[in-house]
């Protein structure tokens, strides 16, 4: 687990966290004030427990923070949602647009019922299902939130990049053979972080890049469907006058 997962996952069982502040602290669902973590013990700032998570240390006496009521609930095509509440911002934009695609609610693309704009896109299908779901899972709305969840992982990445460094030094300095294979199997679970972390990254970035796209695609969906409509009316309201028009003269 990461810092930022481990963030992801209190928001999932209802906490609300604030992070980049002097003292990290999380609200439990139901309750009015704020608790800094720091005031549970030592083995509760942020540094200690990045620094437990980047090890895998259990601290001594832990201390259970008091549980939230959760709900849970599946919306179709296996995405799942911790409550039930309408979905907005960036959540209910994928949504709207994998069902435009003929993604959802069933799964089964109809290039018959899909408009040539979204169909361009039937071929990122699983990259648009991944962003989904990544958006639902990390509780992410706005283009606010997904900057400040990337900037997160950015500062995460650095982190393990300065330690997986620091222990490349060591490895070329030790000379005790059982001692450099820890430090190698050290480097190689930072490494499978690093690579989890820059996947999120670019699930970021690509869900920045195409967000803008896929608002301009469905807005000209609209436009072209009201233009279409506004014609058929126009068409029947000149059926209507032409046929009134022959009874008169018969």
């Amino acid at each position: 687990m990461t810092f930022t997962q481990f963030i992801a996952n209190l928001r999932k069982q209802g906490y609300e966290v604030k992070t980049g502040v002097k003292y990290m602290a999380v609200r439990p669902q139901g309750k009015e004030r704020f608790v800094r973590l720091k005031t549970l013990g030592e083995d509760y700032t942020e540094e200690v427990i990045k620094e437990r998570i980047l090890h895998n240390r259990t601290p001594k006496r832990p201390q259970i923070l008091p549980e939230p009521k959760r709900k849970r609930y599946t919306i179709r095509g296996g995405m799942k949602l911790k409550n039930k509440r309408k979905l907005s911002g960036l959540q209910a934009l994928y949504f709207h647009y994998l069902y435009k695609m003929g993604i959802l609610p069933k799964q089964r693309v109809s290039k018959k019922r899909t408009h040539f704009l979204l169909r361009e896109d039937l071929r990122y299908m699983e990259e648009l299902t991944a962003q989904t779901r990544f958006l639902c899972s990390n509780h992410i709305e706005s283009k606010e939130q997904l900057l400040d969840f990337q900037n997160g992982l950015n500062q995460e990445i650095s982190t393990l990049l300065d330690s997986r460094k620091s222990l490349y030094h060591r490895l070329r300095r030790c000379k005790d053979e059982s001692q450099k294979t820890e430090y190698k199997e050290q480097i190689a679970e930072l490494s499978k972080k690093l690579s989890l972390l820059r996947r999120e990254v670019k699930l970021c970035e690509g869900i920045l890049s195409r967000s803008e796209d896929m608002k301009q695609k469905l807005l000209q969906v609209r436009q072209e469907k009201t233009h279409h409509r506004k014609e058929e009316k126009e068409y029947e309201q000149r059926s209507r006058r032409s046929g009134s028009n022959r009874q008169y003269e018969s």
